[in-house]
This record gives structure tokens, C-alpha cells and sequence, in this order.
């Protein structure tokens, strides 16, 4: 699954955290998840990524 997060927006620096909790609580035999992201710019939008791994449920 693949998720483009805007924090630039009122609230969407929430939205951004809410959703990454969400896949860094994501139990690591299960799924992994990846971040990419401009650093120089914090508020631009930015991309995640959750794997679910073979075999897993989620």
C-alpha cells in the first residue's frame, strides 16, 4: 500500500503522524514500512510504503 502524506496543510501535520504511528505499529514479521521524504523541505508531501510480508494477515 502506498500513501502520499501532505503535512503543508492545516492539520495535515497530524494526519502525516497520525498515519505514521499507524505503520510503525505495524508488528515488523508482518509488514515493514518505508518513508521518503525531501529533507529540506518539511512540508512538502511525501510518500509511504507498507509491504505486507509473505504469509502475513493484517
Amino acid at each position: 500500500m502506498t500513501a502520499v502524506l501532505y503535512p503543508g496543510h492545516e492539520g495535515g501535520d497530524r494526519e502525516a503522524a497520525a498515519v505514521e504511528a499507524w505503520a510503525a505499529g505495524l508488528p515488523s514479521r508482518q509488514a515493514q514500512a518505508i518513508v521518503y521524504r525531501q529533507l529540506q523541505r518539511a512540508s512538502a508531501p511525501y510518500t509511504l510504503a507498507v509491504e505486507k510480508k509473505k504469509g502475513a494477515d493484517l
